[in-house]
């Protein structure tokens, strides 16, 4: 199946948009971190956690630090 559709987000950055299900207090801290733009703060949220994470250390399905 191709997909024709144009689904948004920002394809001259090379990403696409997604539909993320998150917790109240987890909106709450993004929206905090974000000065009240919830996407920002996600997006800094992620990266500033990559600049601190080597890729192969987290765990593929929990998202946590193997131990």
């Amino acid at each position: 199946m191709t997909d024709t559709v144009n689904r948004g987000g920002r394809p001259a950055l090379g990403v696409v948009r997604a539909t993320l299900t998150l917790h109240p207090d987890t909106v709450a801290k993004a929206k905090t971190i974000g000065n009240g733009n919830v996407s920002r703060g996600v997006r800094l949220a992620v990266d500033a956690f990559e600049e601190q994470t080597e890729p192969e250390q987290i765990h593929p399905y929990s998202g946590s630090t193997a131990d």
